[in-house]
């Protein structure tokens, strides 16, 4: 399972970048993707609806989309990066855990700004392990205009088990066949973060940035 916590800059913005969103969803993985996305997708549904091959021919080999859980929103905006985001969701089978949850019911606003209240984080999971998610919900804060956004995750993992002041706890070990560590330990790999590391020294910010494209 793949995290990706991501930031995208506003679709106006001389920034303005989601390649990096479709990079990650064009790995064969299962993956969470989790973050500010400045994305506005309304109350539009993020699976095809009565998906069926029924009208297609026969030696099309269509798999229909079995999703069928509806989300809400408080946010009825939909803006470009919405509309892409939305596509991209019914694409690769990935799906928001926003407005989809019992705590969550409303579909409530993350972002409350001068111009008005907006749902602009997702947390948004492939669709075989979504059921694995549950309890998203929107926290109120008062740190930023962005209100913290949660869910728990359901395990095959032995709590953690106290024995006087000890505690024992499962781990995960990283072993050879680990698919990241095989992607890591390159020499390629090691190389560009070398240079990474030392434009940051530099404090060749921008370089660096662009270094990892």
């Amino acid at each position: 399972m793949l995290f990706c916590f991501l930031y995208l800059p506003p679709e106006k913005s001389v920034y303005s970048d989601i390649s990096g969103i479709n990079a990650i969803t064009s790995l064969e993985l299962v993956f969470v993707l989790l973050g500010d996305l400045n994305t506005r997708v309304g109350c539009e549904q993020d699976y095809i609806l009565n998906d069926s091959p029924k009208y297609l021919p026969r030696k099309y080999n269509y798999i229909e989309d079995n999703f069928n859980s509806q989300r809400l929103s408080r946010d009825h905006a939909i803006n470009t990066y919405g509309r892409g985001l939305l596509n991209m969701c019914k694409e690769f089978e990935i799906h928001m855990l926003n407005g989809r949850s019992n705590l969550d019911k409303p579909g409530n606003f993350t972002y409350m700004g001068p111009n008005g209240n907006s749902v602009v984080d997702y947390i948004i999971v492939s669709t075989n392990i979504f059921d694995a998610f549950c309890d998203f919900q929107v926290l109120n804060n008062d740190e930023s205009d962005h209100f913290l956004i949660t869910c728990n995750i359901k395990t095959n993992t032995k709590p953690a088990v106290r024995d006087g002041d000890v505690f024992t706890r499962h781990r995960f070990k990283w072993n050879d066949k680990n698919f990241f560590k095989s992607l890591f330990y390159t020499d390629d790999t090691h190389r560009e973060l070398e240079i990474v590391a030392e434009q940051i020294q530099e404090y060749k910010i921008d370089e660096a940035v662009n270094g990892l494209e």
